[in-house]
């Protein structure tokens, strides 16, 4: 179980100063704002017992009045202190966007002392997200000690077999995000999920292999030309 309490949803909205104006026990105080995920948290530990609990949560919301690096520390220890088994870190709301879903303009790796910061004081695994492109960044990222885990989500769109040919030392064959923000412009627009650097991504019960229909009998075919129709 994840609780997403980052980038402006519901649950970073309590969190954050910036957006949790509230004068009731929800709101004023850290104490206040942290108080409905610690609540979420107790409830799904009653009710599933021994049951995973991950955070995803803002290390910093890049707007003046928002969650800083600094409180994000004490948030990621009252949520360990509350029972979460991990923290996903993230950073950034809809104000600012860009830091939140990076374009291809941001380096691997940006946000990589956010991460280190929470994990230096929790004692839960912390997963980071660093617009990881390269399996050998995500693998420099934990030899830095900035994370337990690597969190590689558009690139795994855009190559679902991206940890298997890691795995297999086989980096020169991963089709790799190129950050052109087509899967966040496809869902804004008509809620599809679609990516520029793979055809099948959001489209899995219609295209791949399992639906290609073979009735060549054998025959020699001739491709011509090298755009996109022939590739």
């Amino acid at each position: 179980m994840e609780l997403h309490a980052a980038h402006s949803y519901l649950l970073s909205a309590f969190l954050s100063p910036y957006t949790n104006h509230r004068t009731d026990r929800y709101g004023g105080t850290p104490e206040n704002r942290r108080r409905i995920v610690t609540e979420i948290i107790a409830g799904i530990r009653g009710a599933c017992g021994a049951y995973p609990i991950c955070v995803r949560m803002n290390a910093d919301d890049f707007v003046e009045g928002g969650i800083t690096p600094e409180s994000a520390v004490e948030t990621a220890k009252i949520l360990e202190a509350a029972g979460a088994d991990a923290l996903n870190v993230s950073c950034g709301v809809y104000e600012s966007a860009p830091d939140m879903i990076e374009p291809n303009y941001y380096e691997e790796g940006w946000r990589k002392e956010l991460g280190r910061r929470i994990r230096a004081n929790v004692s839960i695994p912390v997963i980071s997200v660093n617009t990881i492109k390269y399996p050998q960044t995500a693998e420099r990222l934990l030899e830095e000690g900035c994370c337990d885990f690597a969190g590689v989500a558009r690139g795994q769109m855009a190559d679902p077999e991206w940890v298997n040919k890691a795995k297999a030392g086989r980096e020169d064959l991963i089709r790799k995000c190129m950050g052109c923000m087509e899967c966040n412009k496809s869902v804004v627009l008509d809620g599809c999920l679609s990516c520029a650097a793979n055809p099948v991504t959001g489209r899995g019960t219609m295209y791949g292999e399992e639906f290609l229909i073979r009735n060549g009998n054998g025959r020699t075919a001739a491709v011509l030309g090298g755009g996109p129709a022939g590739m």
